[in-house]
């Protein structure tokens, strides 16, 4: 898939997340939604509601459930500024009841050009991307650490010093 692809997948998988956040309790829209049409959706849906006509938007639930609750225990378990963690959290909960980030913004106080607000949108972006990578339409992300010793280059110029080339 090009970059260019990848990228539309992820915007359109954005827009149906948010749709199916707003429906979560409404299994019948949520099997309408095209998030409840992946294979990992629709084989969890035959693997725990099997001939239920509702099957696929309840398994979509169930897994985007689970996606919200892996966050917020990850958000918890992250060794963040509390502050910053407990704002987080009030926007994931507040994405889990189908409300957008910008009424999030709004209900928290925050003012949405903000620092604080760009980082309430970093919570819906990690839940796009948990549930791309859930369903096989995205790689995991990797971890990365900073490295143990920072470059040779980088410490010389913060000393000042040039290097010989």
């Amino acid at each position: 898939m090009t970059t260019a692809g990848k990228q539309q997948t992820a915007v359109d998988a954005s827009r149906e997340l948010r749709r199916a956040l707003r429906s979560l309790r409404q299994p019948a829209q949520l099997q309408e939604n095209p998030l409840a049409q992946t294979a990992v959706v629709r084989a969890r849906a035959a693997e725990r509601y099997g001939d239920d006509p509702l099957a696929a938007g309840r398994a979509l639930r169930d897994l985007i459930v689970e996606l919200v609750n892996q966050l917020d225990r990850d958000l918890v378990a992250s060794g963040e500024d509390p502050a910053d963690i407990r704002t987080r959290r009030l926007a994931l909960r507040g994405l889990a009841r189908g409300d957008g980030i910008a009424t999030v913004t709004r209900s928290l106080g925050i003012a949405r050009t903000s620092h604080a607000a760009r980082m309430l949108y970093g919570v819906h972006h990690t839940l796009v991307r948990r549930f791309l990578e859930r369903v096989g339409h995205m790689a995991p992300s990797t971890q990365r650490t900073a490295p143990a010793q920072p470059w040779p280059a980088v410490v010389d110029a913060v000393r000042g010093v040039a290097r010989a080339g």
